[in-house]
This record gives C-alpha cells, structure tokens and sequence, in this order.
C-alpha cells in the first residue's frame, strides 16, 4: 500500500522553533526539518550515514569547519559521527535520510 504526502503539510514553519517530522520510517527513516530564516539545528552527529536535500530555501551547513552553503534541490552526504550543524539563512524545508 502506498502513502501520499506533502511536506508543505507536514513540516509547518514554527515562530516557536524548527520542525522537525518524522515522514517515513520502514527500514530507513526520512524526516522532513522546517527552519524559520535564522533558526537553527544545534551541532550534532548521526549515528548512520544520512542524506540531507533542501527542498526550498537556502541553508549554511557546517562540517569539519568548513561551511557550505545549500540552495533548493541542493543535497549533502552526511558521514557517521560527524559533527554538523545547519543555519537557516532563509525560510528552508528539508528533508533528511538515513
């Protein structure tokens, strides 16, 4: 059975803080982060290798001291144990697996 869905719906922008939804999670898990311009996810590590993609938006995402920034439809490879952080530089949605 197949599941439709739509981001816009599932990952609202919060004034409050990110969003941050799980949208998937059979075998692999895929979460969909909405990141109000300037919010921002704190530095932090994955466990499992992961893929992030921006959807609409641009984000900083920074790794191993290096910033690079993400526009719509612009993706990252997120190796294990890697201590990343992202910064919304406009309004952004995501979506990340792993």
């Amino acid at each position: 059975m197949s599941t439709r869905g739509s981001i816009k719906d599932m990952v609202p922008y919060k004034k409050e803080g990110k969003s941050v939804n799980v949208l998937f999670a059979e075998g692999f898990k895929a979460v969909g982060i909405g990141l109000l311009a300037k919010q921002k996810l704190e530095k932090h590590s994955t466990a499992t290798p992961a893929f992030l993609l921006v959807l609409e938006g641009s984000v900083e995402f920074q790794i191993d001291g290096t910033k690079y920034i993400l526009n719509s439809q612009d993706f990252v490879k997120i190796p294990p144990s890697q201590e990343h952080e992202i910064t919304a530089l406009e309004n952004s949605k995501m979506i990340l697996i792993k």
